[in-house]
This record gives structure tokens, sequence and C-alpha cells, in this order.
């Protein structure tokens, strides 16, 4: 009986030093289970940057390791979340009732940008909004993000977008600058670093900086599923804490955020100082999700194109969870961010 005791004794001591072993190499070596998730960015630039790109440093201190896919628009990324090839997005919320309204079930879960880093500008010649009548404006397509923004601007400058202006869709940014220098449109919505560019070495003049009006504007959301949601809360946790961090850092750093710049879009130091600066003007340091205000501009942009959107609201489309985010304002994560 005493040699049973002491058999198990040592098995018991020979289990926990093992465990101890197993723990004390995990430490040195920095070898853990880390969670693995795909998520994909629809539409990015230095104004509007791929945060969860930058936050990849946090999040892995989060256990999670993701594989940031960039793509060129918020529908191409939104189509990737829909076929369950990503499990989040960071896009235009404006995807969300766009895909609800045909079935889906999107959902913002926090709130990286929601004002617009754009600038409406113009030809040397052109000083003041009242000396675009009669003038050819520059979009990238019609039924975009670019076509309502121009509108908007147009309304608030005293001009009506469909009497006092030709709008003409010509693409990109880049294309639409050299179509600003051609003379073959007089004004167009420029993003910084292109805008400032355009304005202090090509002699072009802004006219309207969409930056300081009150409008909101889901620019960039935070998205998932409700499906994914539901199964996932405490991963889902993790990568918003570790996006919240992220943003600290990005802000409380600006030589991090200025390499990640200068990285990321191969651009040099001082277009990335631009870029930087354009973008701490407009991110939201605690992920507010956007309201109903924001998510209803939305929805009246969408229903231009969608006649289903027409007849519906914001609350009938039930677009937002904030709830994780609220439990991390709780727990003090956001303290001194504002």
């Amino acid at each position: 009986m005493e040699t049973k005791r002491i058999d198990r004794k040592r098995i018991w001591l020979s289990g926990a030093v093992g465990v101890a072993v197993i723990s004390l190499l995990f430490r040195v070596t920095g070898v853990y289970a880390v969670d693995k998730l795909r998520v994909a960015t629809g539409g990015f630039s230095p104004s509007v940057p791929p945060f969860l790109t930058f936050a990849k440093p946090q999040l892995l201190k989060q256990d999670i390791e993701i594989e940031d896919v960039l793509m060129s628009g918020g529908s191409l990324s939104a189509q990737a979340l829909a076929s369950g090839q990503v499990k989040i997005v960071l896009t235009t919320g404006a995807v969300v009732p766009q895909f609800n309204l045909s079935g889906g079930d999107m959902v913002i879960i926090a709130g990286t940008i929601n004002k617009l880093p754009y600038q409406i500008v113009a030809r040397g010649e052109i000083k003041t909004s009242a000396q675009l009548k009669g003038k050819r404006v520059a979009i990238s397509r019609f039924g975009s993000s670019s076509e309502w923004l121009v509108r908007l601007a147009l309304t608030k400058m005293g001009l009506d977008p469909d009497k006092d202006v030709t709008i003409i869709q010509i693409g990109g940014q880049n294309e639409r600058l050299a179509s600003l220098q051609a003379n073959a449109v007089q004004a167009t919505l420029l993003a910084p670093p292109i805008s400032t560019n355009a304005v202090q070495k090509l002699g072009m003049v802004q006219l309207a900086d969409l930056a300081e009006y009150d409008t909101t504007y889901p620019l960039q959301s935070v998205i998932t599923t409700r499906a994914y949601l539901k199964e996932n809360r405490p991963l889902l946790k993790r990568v918003l804490r570790g996006l919240a961090l992220a943003f600290r850092q990005y802000r409380e750093q600006p030589q991090s955020a200025l390499e990640f710049q200068t990285k990321q879009f191969k651009i040099p130091a001082d277009i990335a100082e631009i870029g930087y600066r354009s973008s701490l003007k407009v991110m939201e340091p605690e992920l507010k999700v956007p309201d109903n205000t924001a998510l209803d501009l939305a929805l009246k942009e969408i229903a231009g194109r969608i006649e289903k959107a027409k007849k519906i609201t914001v609350a009938d489309l039930n677009l937002v969870d904030d709830s994780i985010r609220a439990e991390l304002v709780k727990e003090g994560v956001f303290k001194g961010s504002r």
C-alpha cells in the first residue's frame, strides 16, 4: 500500500514538472496557440488606412494572427464576407444595408472612420464655387460614393448638382486628377495626399473640405455576420481590444504610424505625413459605431441605385450591434482615448 502511494506521488510530481517545463518553453520561445483569422479591407488610402493591417502586432498580443486581404473596393470585400471567404471586413458600412436588403445578415460592430476626409479641388482659374456653374465635375462612376459626396458638397456650396454643373464619370483619383490637369473637367473629389499635392504643387484650388462638415458617414466600419458574432463573441472582443490598442498607438506614437504609411503605400515621408494627419482628423478614437443619421445617409445613397431601399428604414434593417464595444468601454479600454 505504501509503495502505491509513493508511485502516485512520483507520477503527480512528474506530471507537474512536465507541465512546468512545457510552460517555461512556451514562455521562452514565444510559442503559443493563436487563433488565425482571415479578414479583408475594402478600399483604402493614406487618409483612410487599412487599420487592421497596422493592428497586426497588437492583435498578436491578443493571440490572434490575421491574414489581411487588401481589396480595391467595399463591394468586393463584402462579397468575400457573404461567401465565407473572410470573417471580418473593414470597409464602408454602406455595404451592410446594401447586402442585407438582399437577405444578408451583416452587422457593424465598430466604426473606425465616420467622417469624410475628402476635398473638392478645382482648376486654378476657378476661385469660388459660383465659378463652377456651367463646368464639368468628375466622379469615379455613377452610383458610387464619389457621386453622392460630390452632390453633397455641391449642394452645401450653394449649387444645384443637376442644373449648375455636368457630372461625368472618369475613374479613380489619379485618372480624375489627370483629367483636371488636362482641363477635361474643372473640378473633382480628391483625398489627401493627392488633394494636398494638387493644391500645393499643381496650382489647383480647394473649394471645399468635407472633413469640416457636420455630416457623418460610415466610411470605414468593422463588419462581420450575425451568425459569426453569435458563435465567436469572445474572439471578436479580442479583435476589438487589439484594434483599440492599435488606435491608441497610431495616435500617440506618430513615428510607428508614419513608418507604416511609408511602407504600406510606398510613399516618401513628407507624403506619408500628409496622409497621417488627414487620417487623424477623421478616425474614431473609441471605435464608435456609425449613428442612425450616418446610416440613413448611406441608405439614401443606395436608394439611388436600388428601388427596394426607398421603402425601408435603418431601423428595419438592424444594421448595428454595439454590445462588444460597450463592454470594452466599461472595462476602461478607451480611457484617455478622446
